[in-house]
């Protein structure tokens, strides 16, 4: 996720489903998985003169990890993946994802939080592929979640499309993918699964 994305109205739906869902679950730990991205601002002008935002106003603005305070008034721990993430990186990036997850021994949430979902052919820095959320799913344990981000794409069926995937993918039952959303933003879709 670039952080450039941080706190819009995604993230309230985001994050209003899997509050919602780790109480409904009974889940005390929310790992989120960021696909982290730091994006290049703009410059701001001062009567033509260029200066760089102030690192103070930037963190405060666009620091994922800021979502671990959700936690404190919840009472659900959250725990950011913040290690930074290209597509070179992503055979490396998902060794260490796999062995941090399967050292949280307590019932857990995975969310995985690219930028736009799953690959839907070409896979870029914004996207997860396939077998990835499959080798995520394996190392889950009886009674953890799995949560997927999925944005739109240009097909009218894409959430149906994206669905299926994750099914294909996590070797289950298409009944078994569940999914929220919110008129908030139309544009994304949440699948969960228990495992």
């Amino acid at each position: 996720m670039k952080d450039i994305f941080y706190a819009d109205k995604r993230d309230m739906v985001k994050w209003g489903g899997l509050i919602a869902l780790s109480q409904g679950a009974n889940i005390t730990t929310i790992v989120q998985v960021a696909y982290y991205r730091q994006a290049e601002l703009p410059k701001l002008k001062f009567d033509g003169k260029s200066l760089a935002f102030p690192e103070q106003v930037r963190n405060h603005f666009r620091n994922i990890e800021n979502i671990t305070q959700l936690g404190k008034t919840t009472g659900i721990g959250i725990e950011v993946f913040k290690k930074p993430f290209t597509h070179d990186s992503r055979v490396d990036y998902h060794k260490i994802l796999l062995r941090k997850i399967k050292a949280i021994k307590k019932q857990k949430i995975v969310f995985l939080d690219p930028d736009n979902g799953l690959a839907p052919g070409n896979c870029k820095d914004e996207h997860v592929k396939s077998e990835e959320v499959t080798d995520v799913w394996q190392v889950l344990s009886s009674g953890d979640y799995l949560v997927f981000y999925q944005h739109l794409f240009r097909k009218a069926d894409w959430a149906e499309i994206n669905r299926k995937k994750l099914a294909e993918a996590c070797s289950i039952k298409l009944n078994q993918v569940h999914t929220w959303s919110s008129e908030l933003a139309h544009d994304v879709v949440f699948f969960y699964i228990g495992k």
